[in-house]
């Protein structure tokens, strides 16, 4: 068995604790790591500072985040410099060998109470550092030989500096774990008599336990075959899961049999097997993980059963699997699908299974004595704080999709911020932002439909939610999965019955509808906005997905279109489109990266402002490897120049301008559920020329409207073209009067619209008449214009109403073209009967007792 020496005190209760003022510093040196000195990358260290006092311990990442261990010496000097001495043994990461860093910091007093700075010093390139195969399994092959030690470099640079909340959090009179006390991951040894009163005498506990009984005996593959949260049926992944729920059943019961069951479980899928060789995946680190993640579950669920010697068993294949995910090595080489970036759901997998298995046996006995496993409990933590930070962003969107969200939260991520808070005594997320993972789910329900919740994700996730949404949050729970729902309490297979123990918030009274009404995100740019939670279709959700910032090497967040808008409710989807700049068939923002928020506003109750640069969303991605001659190339598109975006690459700048402003108001104030306004600036160069197209200016503003209905079903249409020979000559006149290129569209537009009664497909798109474009269906009604005002629906019912205001707007009958970059405001509410009135006075738009204006290119809520 592998000895797990490392031990570092950066998250020890001594180190952290907690005053006013307390924070996170990260330094980033730049171009302070590399293999070669042309080619280096920055280096960022993370160090606490809690009561004024420096910490002497701190944590580096470099390029793909490859961790370093480093000690700081802080000494003061003049002027209220601080001296940092920075020794950091560097591990490798996707990018670098590794090697050891020197270096001496300078930090100099800065505005806002910030630092900034320089730095001096070394890089020694370490070879053995690059190749760390753990010696730990049988190798089928012979190993490279790792290369000698390579240059000492010698690096300077400036430093910056950004200040953070103080993390990790702690839980208040914490007390560690000694040696062998089990369990420790879902709750403590000395809560055991608390826990089994629980589920043996309230109704809520007792169903659990039944959950788990009813399961337990089934085979692996029908505990899945629900689920829909990346467990394939007969997955090996998850074949040591049912062992978790029959140790769970052990430490309720007290019967022996269950404790008999989880041992043979454990025996025959791994120590009869350790190397994982009869199941798929074996050596992929998003099917090695979970196994490690159970094994550990269930050996804390049983350790006070077992005896001695198979415990030491259990104990080093525990270790072995620690060392492997945290490497990221198997039988020395690397793992398959092995991903450093933080954002990927391989790297939260992975780096679960290591910190969830390393907090199980720190300080058990194995066959080589004690495992001190510090070194992996607090790396893991950094790489499960970094994924929520990066790969979720504020609003617990992820950024590879929902079903990878939900993947990763299944394998293991979900289930670390228990096992941390009772194992380590700290709060992964002090600022609840994990929360959102949950929460998130819940917003961005289709209105009326049951919010599609996995199982994992409340059975691990609802002790990340804070107080204030708790009660709501268990409203949902309690319909859903509680004593009001299907009485599973999220106990979808074996594993999950320890966590919806301890995570069920066993004093907290269910209130519905107490739910955030907005959830804001400055990094990812994915914002929601919500009327309220009813469980009714008449409930308004607006998601404005801005698509911010991308991250190099993920695929997975390029599908769909940038600076989307999605509005559901009042029983369809009413929004589902971008804004743009047309050229020919429309040059689409890039589907890379969109608007960067540059602030936002609440304004009151219930409303809220967001500012964008919207200059980004127009940049084009293009393939820099196969062109020969990026300034001919430039001259050919009339491109301005080749940006780098950060965690990306190099892209096109066409030369287009913009800023955005998006209001949302859900207050009541307007006189209807949801007023949206939109407030966009568009500026094109002079001789503006969109992939070799010829020169073309035409602004495309985003309001389209879908239908729910199903592609096959048909509906009535209340009016169309060709019912009425004198409006449709009025249509034709209009037409007439437009710019060749607006007349094309519009007449093409004119021919598609069906007859008055006709049938047509309910997903049936029809192309606007202008090139403020509103694509419609027939389930959503009919897009109607008088002058530059437009109603989508039918008046009497639900509908949107609204108006248009903005540079070269012709409005004619049937038709309001924008012709031409400029500015664009667009105002609109939407409501079941009557909307409130929109006037204009001025450059003010007034709704109800809500007044939009601009205020020096500003939108502004009153």
């Amino acid at each position: 068995m592998p000895t797990i020496r490392y031990a570092l005190p950066l998250i020890a209760a001594a180190a952290l604790c907690a005053g006013e003022g307390d924070a996170n510093l990260t330094l980033t040196l730049g171009a302070a790591v590399g293999d070669a000195a042309d080619k280096l990358g920055d280096f960022e260290f993370e160090i606490p500072v809690r009561g004024g006092q420096w910490g002497t311990s701190a944590w580096g990442y470099g390029r793909g985040r490859g961790h370093s261990r480093a000690t700081v010496a802080v000494t003061e000097g003049k002027a209220g410099e601080r001296i940092l001495t920075i020794n950091a043994a560097v591990a490798a990461d996707n990018w670098i060998r590794g090697g050891k860093g020197e270096y001496i910091v300078t930090l100099k007093p800065a505005e806002g109470g910030s630092w900034s700075g320089s730095y001096t010093g070394s890089f020694q390139i370490s070879g053995p550092a690059g190749y760390p195969y753990p010696d730990i399994r049988p190798n089928p092959v012979p190993l490279p030989a790792a290369p000698a030690d390579g240059d000492k470099l010698t690096v300077a640079g400036a430093v910056t500096v950004r200040s953070g909340v103080a993390w990790p959090g702690l839980v208040p009179g914490y007390v560690a774990p000694t040696a062998g006390e089990h369990p420790r991951l879902c709750w403590r040894a000395a809560d055991k008599p608390r826990i089994v009163k629980l589920l043996t005498t309230t109704p809520q506990g007792q169903a659990m336990v039944a959950r788990a009984q009813q399961i337990a005996g089934l085979p692996c593959k029908n505990q899945f075959a629900h689920q829909d949260d990346g467990i394939e049926e007969g997955s090996d992944k998850a074949s040591t899961w049912p062992a978790v729920g029959f140790g769970f059943l052990w430490q309720v019961t007290g019967d022996r049999k269950h404790l008999d069951q989880a041992k043979r479980i454990t025996t025959d899928t791994i120590l009869k097997n350790p190397a994982g060789r009869r199941g798929k995946g074996v050596s992929q680190d998003i099917h090695h993980a979970p196994r490690l993640t159970a094994l550990a579950l269930v050996y804390d669920l049983c350790a006070d059963g077992w005896d001695a010697d198979f415990n030491r068993q259990v104990v080093d294949e525990i270790a072995t699997r620690v060392v492997e995910c945290g490497t990221g090595k198997f039988e020395g080489k690397g793992m398959a699908g092995y991903n450093a970036n933080m954002w990927s759901n391989h790297n939260g997998i992975r780096c679960a299974g290591t910190g969830i298995g390393a907090l199980a046996i720190h300080g058990d006995t194995g066959s080589a004595g004690p495992v001190d496993a510090s070194f992996y409990i607090d790396l893991s933590a950094r790489e499960i704080r970094a994924q929520y930070e990066t790969g979720f962003g504020e609003s617990g969107w992820y950024m590879e999709g929902g079903w990878y969200k939900h993947m990763t939260i299944a394998r293991g991520y979900g289930h670390t911020f228990a096992a941390y808070r009772h194992a380590r005594g700290v709060v992964l997320d002090p600022g609840n932002r994990a929360e959102n993972l949950l929460i998130h789910d819940l917003i961005t329900a289709r209105p009326g439909a049951q919010p599609k919740v996995q199982d994992v994700t409340w059975a691990t996730l609802l002790g990340t939610i804070s107080e204030r949404w708790l009660p709501g949050v268990l409203a949902v729970h309690d319909r859903s999965v509680g004593l009001n729902g299907d009485k599973g309490f999220a106990i979808g297979y074996g594993l999950l019955a320890p966590y919806a123990v301890a995570t069920y918030p066993w004093e907290v009274k269910p209130v519905e509808g107490q739910l955030p009404w907005l959830l804001s995100d400055t990094i990812k740019g994915h914002w929601v906005v919500r009327t309220g939670y009813k469980n009714g279709a008449d409930d308004l959700v607006l998601v404005h997905h801005q698509k911010s910032e991308p991250m190099g090497g993920c695929h997975y967040e390029r599908a769909g279109s940038v600076s989307t808008l999605e509005l559901w409710g009042l029983g369809k989807q009413w929004l589902a489109g971008h804004f743009q700049i047309a050229a020919n068939n429309g040059i689409l923002p890039s589907d890379d990266t969109g608007p960067v928020t540059t602030a936002w506003r609440q304004v009151g109750d219930r409303a809220v402002v967001i500012d964008a640069d919207t200059s980004r969303a127009y940049y084009q991605d293009v393939d820099t490897k196969a062109i020969p001659d990026k300034a001919a190339y430039l001259t050919k598109t009339g491109g301005v120049g080749w940006v780098k975006i950060p965690n990306w690459r190099e892209m096109l700048d066409l030369g287009i301008r913009g800023k955005r402003s998006l209001a949302v108001d859900v207050s009541g104030s307007s006189g209807a559920p949801m007023l949206i306004a939109s407030y966009d600036v568009v500026v094109l160069p002079a001789g503006f020329v969109a992939r070799g197209s010829p020169p073309r200016r035409n602004f495309q503003s985003a309001l389209n409207t879908h239908g729910e209905e199903a592609s096959t079903k048909s509906v009535a249409t209340p009016s169309a073209a060709g019912s009425d020979p004198e409006a449709d000559a009025d249509q034709a006149a209009a037409i007439a009067k437009l710019p060749p290129h607006l007349r094309a569209l519009a007449e093409k537009n004119a021919a598609a619209q069906p007859a008055a009664g006709a049938k047509v497909p309910g997903k049936r798109q029809l192309t606007g008449p202008t090139t403020w474009e509103l694509p419609i269906t027939a389930a959503a009604g009919s897009v109607r214009w008088e002058g530059n005002r437009f109603t989508v629906g039918d008046p009497a019912a639900e509908h949107i109403a609204g108006i248009l205001i903005g540079d070269n707007i012709t409005p004619v009958p049937g038709v309001c073209a924008a012709d031409g970059p400029g500015t664009y405001l667009t105002v609109m509410t939407i409501q079941r009967g009557p909307a409130p009135a929109i006037t204009v006075d001025g450059g003010t738009v007034s709704v109800g007792k809500r007044k939009v204006k601009l205020d020096g290119g500003i939108l502004v809520l009153e």
